[in-house]
Parts: C-alpha cells; structure tokens; sequence
C-alpha cells in the first residue's frame, strides 16, 4: 500500500536519509514541503471551525425554522469540508484520504437532500415563516398540494 507521507518522506530525502546541511539542520526544499503542509492543514482546521461556528451562530440567531435549516446546512458542508482537508494534509496517507474523501462525498449528497425534504415537511406541516418573508412561491404554485404526498 503507497502511502502519501512516504511520497513526501522519498521526495526529501536521499539513499542516506534525510537531506540535511552539514550541522544536521534540514535542507529548505524538505523545509519548505514540512511547512506548507502544515500550513494547509491549519488552513483548512482553521476555515472548516469557521463556517462551524457561523452556521452554530445562525442556528442559534436566525428567525425561522428555513432559515435555521439553511445554516445548519452550509455549516455541516462546507465545515466538514474542511475539517477533512485538513486531516487530508495533516495525516496524508491513502487509507485517511479514501475514507475522508468518501466523508466529504456523503455528506455533499446527503445533507441539502436531508435539509430539502425537512424544509418540504414543515412547508406541510405550516411551519410559521419569518414576518418579513417577501414572497411564498411553493404556495402559490398549483401543484403545491400535490407535491408533498
């Protein structure tokens, strides 16, 4: 089984081990590769607890249940998102990168599906709507009755 940090571990060091200066230090193209990825992986730690947190604040702030589903949606995805980028780069072998790749995949599929049909049920369900609401176009349309069985 390949694994990615013995790509990085091949790609900076030499039959002899590591590629070093002559006082031990690592050389800066090994350097460099250590670094960026750490830093992506913070990067991406960093932006997934982002959209975590506004969408947490938009659940909690927002006024209605369709707006709240909204939030929770965007923070579930693009959170997870980048959670699992940053495992990605953090960790770097194939096993984590198939799994979080498939994480990612699912929940890419799976939660605006879960998050529409929820919506769709309190539609029917006549889940009170923000006041300021502009306009109800599920409502207006013929089939609106129709549409939920």
């Amino acid at each position: 089984m390949i694994d990615a940090t013995l790509i990085l571990a091949a790609a900076t060091e030499n039959a002899h081990g590591p590629v070093t200066t002559g006082n031990g230090e690592l050389d800066s193209m090994t350097y460099m590769l250590v670094s960026l990825r750490e830093f992506g992986s913070i990067f991406f730690l960093v932006a997934g607890l982002f959209f975590m947190f506004v969408g947490a604040l938009g659940v909690f702030r927002l006024p209605d249940v369709f707006h709240r589903m909204h939030a929770s949606s965007k923070c579930s995805t693009l959170g997870l998102l980048g959670l699992m980028l940053a495992v990605i780069f953090n960790v770097g072998t194939i096993a984590i990168i198939t799994k979080a790749t498939l994480t990612i995949v699912f929940a890419f599929a799976a939660i605006p599906v879960g998050s529409h049909l929820l919506a769709k049920a309190s539609l029917k369900d006549g889940a009170p709507k923000w006041r300021g609401t502009i306009d109800d176009e599920w409502h207006k349309s013929k089939t609106a009755q129709n549409d939920m069985d």
